[in-house]
């Protein structure tokens, strides 16, 4: 049986491994291109631009909590939305996870659960060069970057422990299942939609009967952590985030204990 502590274990014994095939990761996505690694810093930033032009100079929406109007709505959505797309990177990553390292699966020394923490890694650069932009973007827009950004590692380990409970979980069943990746895809749009990333579920004219069913979504509570810490410069929930923590590492556990069962017919089936 393995013990709940072993999730980290992979983390800590290859993590000399881990750093050479995160980095590999990270600078092979963006091989051949002219900006090469400079591409993660435009796409945020071109992002945040069209959320500020699109939301609001089109649409004319603004934040219903902010004094800066457009400038603060945008900002807004872009500290929920690098959450979310932290999620889906991963998650929709995880389906083809195996069969894409089809190589070494038949390596018998080579530790296949390790390949999670890659994909979390490489998309954990991805979301600290966002979290970058949105501290330049509310030191421009708003004149001021909140205090509380120091506490956002909490909601981002947290957020780890749950990616990498899921991760574990369908990479192994994409192996055996080959649907899984456009299911997968489909199921993370949809998530874009039924999270708080474009409005605010502590809105007074959201029906207590539709909170409730946002809050059972795993990533709300996040994405209102998040909101908190680098919008509203509030102090997070720090019960509930150990409650999450303990939780998200458990859920994760028994991913583990799911992948390392099911792998032994890997190798069969690819």
């Amino acid at each position: 049986m393995i013990a709940p502590w072993r999730v980290f274990d992979s983390l800590y014994r290859h993590r000399s491994l881990l750093w050479v095939m995160i980095k590999r990761d990270v600078l092979g996505r963006y091989k051949g291109s002219a900006l090469g690694l400079l591409w993660s810093l435009f796409n945020p930033i071109l992002t945040l631009i069209v959320y500020t032009l699109v939301f609001g100079g089109i649409l004319g929406v603004s934040a219903s909590k902010g004094a800066g109007g457009n400038r603060d709505f945008a900002i807004f959505i872009f500290s929920g939305m690098i959450v979310y797309l932290l999620f889906a990177e991963c998650v929709n990553r995880s389906s083809t996870l195996i069969l894409s390292h089809a190589n070494y699966v038949k390596r018998v020394v080579f530790p296949l659960e390790i390949l999670p923490w890659v994909v979390l890694g490489s998309a954990t650069f991805h979301f600290l060069v966002s979290m970058g932009v949105l501290l330049g973007a509310s030191l421009i827009l708003r004149h001021w970057i909140p205090w509380t950004f120091i506490f956002v590692p909490l909601p981002l380990i947290c957020l780890g422990m749950l990616i990498m409970g899921i991760t574990w979980f369908l990479s192994s069943l994409g192996v055996y299942l080959r649907d899984m990746a456009p299911t997968v895809i489909v199921i993370t749009n949809l998530l874009l939609f039924l999270s708080p990333v474009f409005y605010d579920i502590n809105d007074p004219s959201m029906s207590p009967r539709r909170r409730f069913y946002l809050e059972l979504n795993p990533l709300t509570f996040l994405l209102g952590q998040m909101r908190r810490i680098a919008y509203d410069q509030q102090l997070p929930n720090f019960l509930g985030l150990l409650i999450y923590f303990v939780c998200a590492t458990l859920f994760a556990w028994i991913g583990l204990i799911w992948f390392q069962k099911t792998r032994k017919g890997f190798a069969d089936v690819i």
